[in-house]
C-alpha cells in the first residue's frame, strides 16, 4: 500500500453535473449525451420547468460514467461518474495523470446543481467524510486531507461546505472562475434571456428564463451579491423615473440587492409579479405556460435562500489555504442599466417599463474579471493567475488551465504545514 496517497476532490460548476431522477433513476441532465440534449430542445417549456424544479422532480447525480472505459468499479466509487466528460473529462484525467507519480488519487464531486448551494455543500463535507473513512486491508488509506479544485459554482458550494464544518477536513482550495460575490452575467441574462444555444432549453427571453430556469436555487446565489466588488462604478444603474414607479415605493440599493431583485413591477426587480399572478403567460411564438404564480413562489424562494447564503452563511469566507486562477479577455457583463421607457398613444401615455441595457467589458463570458479576482487581495490566497482568452464553459479541459492548477497543487502542498494537512 502507497502509504504517500492523498487525496484530490474536484468539484465542477452550474450544469456541469449529469443528473438523474430519484427514485427513478431517468435522466434529467446529461450534456454528454447529444441526442437527449436535443430532445431537450423539443421540450415544452412546462416540462422544462418541471424539470429544472428540483422540488417537482427530485434528483441527484449520477453514478456511472458514460464512456465504457471509465465504467470500473473503483471509478464509480470515486465519483468520475457525476461530471460532465466533455467539459470535465480532459482536466479531471490529466490531473490524475500527472500528479500519480506524486501520490494523487483523483476523486469528482457530481451534486444536483438545481439546488442551493447550501444543501451541495453538506453533501460535498459527506462525500469528504467517507473518502476519509476509506481503508485498504483494513488500515485508514489517507493521512493527508484533500486538496478541492474547483470551477465556477463549484467554488460557492466548496466555501458553503467549509463554513459548514468542512475546513477541518479540506488541506487547501484551488478556485478556478469562480463567481466569488456573483456576476452581472446572471443578472442581464434572466432579464434578456440566454442567447447562447443553451437559450433553447433554458429560455431565449425574459419570460422564458423566468418559467423554465427560475426554479434553479443557484439562480439567487450568483447574482451579485451585497458585497459585491466596486469598479469603475456600480454594477447596476436606474434610471429615477423607474425607482418613483416601483413596487414598493422605496430607495434601493446596492448594499440591498435582495429588495432590488424582489421589487414586485420588474422595472428594477427580477419579474413583474402581476403578469405571473395571472397564473398563465405566453412567453414566445403562441407558446403559453401555464401555473406562473408557483414559477413565481419559486423566484421569491430563491432570492431569499440567496440572502440567507450570501449575508448569514458565506459571506466573505476564504480558505486559510487559497489558491485562484481567474479568466478575463473575452466580452463579458460588468454592468446593466435600467433605462426608462414610456410610450404615447393617441395622446395616451401607457405603463411605463425598464429597457436592459448589458454592458461588457472584462471577463470569461460568464464571470467578471471584477469577482473573479475579489480574493487576490485578502490575506488566505496564497496565490492567484489571471488568464486571457479561455471561455469559462470550456476553461477546465484547457491545456492552459490544466498546467496553471498543476503548479498551485503542487504550491499548495508545499505551503501547507503539516500538522493542519495531516488528518
Amino acid at each position: 500500500m502507497n502509504r504517500t496517497e492523498w487525496p484530490l476532490v474536484v468539484v465542477p460548476g452550474l450544469l456541469a453535473s449529469r443528473l438523474e431522477e430519484t427514485p427513478g433513476g431517468n435522466k434529467i441532465w446529461d450534456p454528454d449525451h447529444l441526442a437527449f440534449t436535443v430532445g431537450l430542445m423539443m421540450d415544452s417549456p412546462e416540462s422544462l420547468a418541471r424539470r429544472f424544479t428540483p422540488e417537482e422532480t427530485p434528483g441527484q447525480a449520477m453514478k456511472e460514467p458514460r464512456k465504457k472505459r471509465l465504467q470500473t468499479p473503483e471509478l464509480i466509487r470515486r465519483g468520475w461518474g457525476g461530471p460532465s466528460w466533455d467539459f470535465y473529462g480532459r482536466g479531471i484525467e490529466d490531473l490524475q495523470k500527472y500528479l500519480l507519480s506524486e501520490g494523487a488519487v483523483v476523486y469528482a464531486f457530481g451534486y444536483d446543481w438545481r439546488d442551493s448551494n447550501l444543501n451541495s455543500g453538506k453533501l460535498l463535507n459527506h462525500f469528504i467524510e467517507e473518502i476519509r473513512k476509506e481503508k485498504i486491508d483494513g488500515v485508514l488509506r489517507y493521512r493527508f486531507k484533500p486538496i478541492v479544485v474547483t470551477h465556477s459554482n463549484g467554488g460557492l458550494v466548496t466555501r458553503a461546505a467549509c463554513v459548514d464544518g468542512g475546513e477541518a477536513n479540506i488541506a487547501a482550495v484551488l478556485h478556478t472562475f469562480m463567481p466569488t460575490y456573483g456576476t452581472p452575467e446572471a443578472y442581464t441574462k434572466f432579464k434578456l434571456g440566454e442567447k447562447t444555444a443553451l437559450g433553447q432549453i433554458l429560455g431565449s427571453n425574459h419570460e422564458e428564463i423566468a418559467c423554465v430556469g427560475g426554479a434553479v436555487k443557484t439562480m439567487g446565489q450568483l447574482l451579485p451579491n451585497q458585497i459585491y466588488p466596486k469598479g469603475r462604478g456600480p454594477w447596476l444603474t436606474w434610471d429615477a423615473r423607474l425607482e418613483a414607479e416601483a413596487q414598493p415605493r422605496k430607495p434601493y440599493s446596492l448594499s440591498d440587492p435582495y429588495s432590488l431583485y424582489l421589487e414586485t413591477t420588474g422595472r428594477i426587480g427580477l419579474v413583474n409579479h402581476d403578469t405571473f399572478n395571472q397564473n398563465a403567460m405566453i412567453i414566445r411564438n403562441g407558446v403559453w405556460v401555464t401555473n406562473t404564480r408557483k414559477r413565481l413562489q419559486y423566484i421569491v424562494n430563491n432570492i431569499k435562500e440567496a440572502r440567507k447564503f450570501h449575508c448569514e452563511t458565506v459571506k466573505d469566507y476564504v480558505h486559510p489555504y487559497t489558491y485562484l486562477i481567474t479568466g478575463t479577455g473575452i466580452d463579458t457583463s460588468v454592468e446593466a442599466r435600467q433605462h426608462f421607457e414610456q410610450e404615447t398613444v393617441y395622446g395616451v401615455q401607457l405603463r411605463s417599463v425598464a429597457r436592459t441595457e448589458r454592458l461588457v467589458g472584462p471577463g470569461d463570458q460568464t464571470v467578471s474579471e471584477l469577482t473573479g479576482r475579489a480574493f487576490e487581495s485578502h490575506p488566505n490566497c496564497r496565490k492567484s493567475t489571471l488568464l486571457s482568452g479561455i471561455e469559462h464553459a470550456a476553461a477546465f479541459n484547457d491545456g492552459l488551465v490544466i498546467t496553471g492548477m498543476l503548479l498551485m497543487i503542487r504550491q499548495a502542498r508545499r505551503e501547507v504545514p503539516v500538522d493542519l494537512y495531516r488528518w
